[in-house]
C-alpha cells in the first residue's frame, strides 16, 4: 500500500509555496511522486471525479505542511469570540490577583 506523504517548501524568490506529493510503498520498496496538476477545458457537467483526494491523516499532514511554512487561518468569525474570552481571561486574572493581594496583606 503506498503511503502518502506531503511536502512544502517556501519559494521566496518567486513569492510562492511549492509543493510535493509523493509517497512510498514499503513491500514494493518503491518511491512515487505526483505529476503536475494539468488544467483542461470541459463542460460543467462533466466534472464528477475530485482532482485528488485525501486521508484524515493526509489533511492533517498537508495542513501541517502549511503550518510550518508560516501560514495560519485567516481571522474569521470565529476570532471575535477568541479575542472576547481573551478579554474576559484577562479579566479574571487581575479579579484574582486583586483577592491574592488582598490575603496577603
Amino acid at each position: 500500500m503506498i503511503q502518502i506523504r506531503f511536502f512544502a517548501e517556501r519559494n521566496y524568490a518567486q513569492r510562492r509555496v511549492d509543493f510535493y506529493l509523493g509517497g512510498f510503498d514499503r513491500q514494493a520498496d518503491s518511491v512515487f511522486q505526483a505529476e503536475p496538476i494539468t488544467m483542461k477545458k470541459v463542460n460543467p457537467a462533466e466534472i464528477s471525479v475530485p482532482t485528488f483526494s485525501l486521508t484524515d491523516d493526509g489533511c492533517q499532514a498537508f495542513i501541517d505542511q502549511l503550518w510550518s511554512n508560516g501560514f495560519r487561518p485567516s481571522k474569521s468569525d470565529n476570532q471575535g469570540a477568541m479575542d472576547a474570552q481573551s478579554k474576559h481571561l484577562d479579566d479574571m486574572r487581575k479579579i484574582a490577583f486583586m483577592f491574592l493581594e488582598k490575603g496577603n496583606k
